[in-house]
């Protein structure tokens, strides 16, 4: 769920939590943005813990972690699970599937493991 009203958005689960996952999974630390962003780690922190923000300031922080603000906005951490799930369950089997260790690229593994821890 996504609402704007006068340039605010919210979001469920809250806009900040979304922005913090974002962050732990694209490697961005709080220090290095707030120094970007020309703002302290606190304030980063506060943004991280917001259930609303301002449109520009999260237009701001997806630029410095390197994403779009619509990522952030849209971000769900059951879409990967998801995803594999409609494959297990669409006939593929460990053999002869999408995911055997003959087609998943080492960097693929490793940018799900971030994301799921």
């Amino acid at each position: 769920m996504r609402i704007e009203e006068e340039d605010v958005v919210v979001t469920d689960p809250p806009i900040g939590y979304k922005m913090r996952r974002m962050r732990d999974i694209v490697g961005g630390k709080q220090e290095k943005i707030a120094i970007e962003l020309g703002v302290t780690q606190q304030c980063i922190s506060e943004w991280e813990r917001s259930a609303s923000i301002k449109k520009t300031t999260l237009d701001k922080y997806a630029k410095a972690i390197g994403v779009t603000s619509e990522a952030i906005i849209n971000f769900d951490e059951r879409a990967p699970m998801q995803f594999f799930t409609n494959c297990t369950n669409s006939g593929h089997n460990a053999n002869n599937g999408p995911f055997n260790n003959n087609n998943v690229s080492p960097e693929l593994i490793e940018m799900l493991e971030k994301f799921l821890n």
